[in-house]
């Protein structure tokens, strides 16, 4: 994809750790942006690239928050970014989480999904709903779960050596290129 010259039709991102500063992002003002991650989501946007966001969050599913305080970070994460002159086309969560045993865990979401990374099923659900092939797509994330989404769904993989920097050790994907972060990622795209 990349030697041809020819720019993807769409940029999956995963968010803590390639965007947000990966820690436990739980309300607004706990969101706080990667240095320079704006700017490679401002790169992707005046190529004309839609970016989606692909984030697993499980701690709905454990009880740590809600849908709604989920929703106000996402608000937040796109006010950001806007200042900074970018923004992200759609956002995409999965909820789920198939461990029991957290107190205040929500039952129903303590089931073993399609949509949770490493499974593709977020990446899936964008491509359907926006026409993407997603052969002609490219997967930013920060770890292994990230990078095997991509390659289960066909995209293209970019691992940034940010956050995890592909160092969770959950699966054994190989990204097909490594950036010191998302804006040199922007910039091989």
């Amino acid at each position: 994809m990349f030697a041809t010259g020819r720019l993807p039709e769409a940029v999956f991102l995963d968010r803590d750790g390639v965007i947000n500063v990966d820690h436990d992002v739980r309300l607004p003002q706990d969101m706080a942006l990667i240095a320079g991650a704006a700017q490679g989501v401002r790169r992707l946007n005046g190529l004309g690239i839609p970016c989606f966001i692909v984030t697993n969050q499980p701690g709905i599913a454990k009880g740590f928050f809600t849908v709604d305080d989920l929703v106000a970070v996402h608000n937040r994460l796109q006010q950001l970014l806007k200042q900074e002159g970018a923004h992200v086309d759609e956002i995409y969560y999965c909820p789920h989480h198939p461990e029991k045993g957290f107190k205040g865990e929500v039952a129903a979401l303590k089931v073993d999904c399609g949509c949770r990374k490493p499974k593709p099923g977020m990446l899936i659900a964008a491509a359907e709903k926006h026409g993407l092939r997603l052969e002609r797509c490219v997967m930013i994330g920060d770890r292994t779960v990230d990078i095997e989404a991509g390659r289960r769904a066909g995209c293209a993989t970019i691992l940034v050596r940010t956050g995890s920097a592909g160092k969770d050790g959950k699966c054994p994907a190989k990204p097909d290129h490594e950036c010191d972060d998302l804006v040199a990622a922007a910039y091989l795209i």
